[in-house]
């Protein structure tokens, strides 16, 4: 029963870390994916007067 309890124990530990890591990395992605797509809607802002000036 014992010797059960050390490798599931074992298998957090080898597997968990791992996992923390991925989560790590996304949300930092996940922030700059963010950033990105907010400068891009803030130019298409920016260009969409432009865009609709008639051509003289």
């Amino acid at each position: 029963m014992m010797s059960d309890l050390s490798v599931y124990i074992d298998l957090i530990g080898n597997i968990g870390f791992p996992i923390l890591l991925v989560f790590y990395l996304l949300n930092r992605t996940e922030k700059k994916l963010d950033t990105i797509i907010q400068l891009m809607t803030e130019s298409l802002n920016l260009l969409k007067p432009l865009s609709q000036v008639q051509p003289t």
